[in-house]
């Protein structure tokens, strides 16, 4: 019998879940912007190389990968090399459960053990409301908004960046 939840750091072997479940949001999600569906070969290469302070957490459910999160850098410049992006993506099947609640909290963690990171920033689209809720539940503050900033589906979407201390 498998463990119902549990949060581990991602392998190179969860390149194809992390790709497909990633997709599906590609194709049918607002929650990335990215429209063409990405590859397992660029997941593996994404993976590959991370900082001790770019973690890829996975959150499996019954052993399966239904949901994952990183830190990744927030920009190559030198000045924000103590700034970091979150990403949470979760499958439909796994949302409602606090899953991603201890996904970020996780993330956050990781982010303070550290000792590297003093700042995650989460650029969110308006339309997703309970991605918002989320991210503001784990302390972050709403500190810009894009107004139509992206188009997705024919539709003008805002991008709202949310951030907070890791402090």
């Amino acid at each position: 019998m498998t463990e119902p939840l549990r949060i581990r750091p991602a392998t190179l072997d969860d390149a194809d879940a992390i790709t497909e479940l990633y997709n599906g949001f590609v194709t049918g999600c607002t929650c990335t912007w990215q429209t063409e569906p990405d590859l397992p070969e660029r997941r593996r290469a994404w993976l590959s190389g991370r900082k001790p302070e770019h973690p890829v957490l996975v959150a499996e459910l019954d052993g399966r990968v239904a949901g994952f999160g990183s830190l990744s850098p927030y920009s190559d410049r030198g000045g924000f090399r103590e700034t970091a992006e979150v990403s949470l993506y979760l499958a439909d099947a796994a949302q409602g459960r606090g899953l991603g609640t201890r996904l970020l909290r996780d993330l956050l963690e990781s982010a303070r053990a550290s000792g590297v990171l003093h700042m995650i920033v989460a650029r969110i689209s308006g339309d997703r409301p309970a991605s918002l809720a989320l991210h503001a539940k784990c302390g972050f503050v709403e500190c810009g908004r894009l107004p139509e900033a992206g188009l997705k589906f024919g539709r003008r979407l805002d991008l709202v960046y949310m951030a907070r201390r890791v402090s």
